[in-house]
């Protein structure tokens, strides 16, 4: 097994509101004036919030993606994340920004689903997109690096398409022991008829049934 040194290296665009911040501090902020001069000559200064925001949104998901990828790798024992903070406004690779502020509405809550001691991962087969009216398998799975066993786990699904809930499930998997890897679940779902391309989102919980615990998501 192996230790990811500085893993997790997904850069958002820089923010220039985030220059307010250093009016009056001993710091000089290099980068963004820069990027803001190149888009004023180039006509794409009132495209900068659109670009910020969806860099962000981007950063996000390859975050998740990428965490959830080294909790999935049976050699993987740990990981050293990069970044808590950003590297001033230049370098926005942290979970906050550089004076320690959430950003990228990302929140601890949201964070904590791919970055905890228990992570829940989902087996879709490096797919994204389903056809209508097909069963396809997906695989539950868990990485569980807590201090304790789960004695009675109980998982529970939804399958949810825009706020309505068109398949949910349950199981349960047995003794989940310390340092578990491995699948939960092989639910079969089929996805509904629709005139137009659905986004589906799936909710899946655990917690342990034999006594009070943390429900993971």
């Amino acid at each position: 097994p192996w230790v990811l040194h500085e893993y997790s290296l997904w850069t958002a665009m820089p923010n220039p509101k985030l220059t307010e911040k250093y009016e009056g501090k001993p710091f000089l902020l290099r980068g963004v004036p820069d990027f803001e001069k190149v888009a004023a000559e180039t006509g794409f200064t009132e495209e900068i919030p659109r670009f910020v925001r969806n860099s962000e949104k981007l950063v996000n998901l390859l975050r998740k993606e990428g965490l959830e990828l080294a909790r999935k790798h049976p050699g993987v024992a740990g990981y050293n994340f990069w970044l808590i903070t950003n590297f001033l406004a230049t370098c926005p690779e942290g979970i906050f920004d550089e004076f320690w502020d959430e950003q990228m509405g990302l929140t601890a809550e949201e964070f904590r689903k791919c970055n905890a001691d228990s992570v829940i991962l989902l087996d879709d087969g490096r797919r994204r997109c389903f056809e209508q009216e097909t069963a396809v398998t997906l695989g539950i799975d868990l990485s569980h690096f807590g201090n304790s066993e789960i004695g009675k786990p109980i998982l529970e699904w939804d399958v949810v398409s825009n706020g309505t809930r068109i398949s949910r499930g349950s199981a349960r998997p047995g003794v989940i022991p310390c340092g578990f890897l491995g699948n939960l679940s092989r639910p079969v779902l089929k996805f509904p008829r629709s005139d137009v391309p659905q986004e589906l989102e799936m909710k899946v919980r655990l917690y342990d049934g034999s006594g009070p615990g943390e429900k993971r998501e």
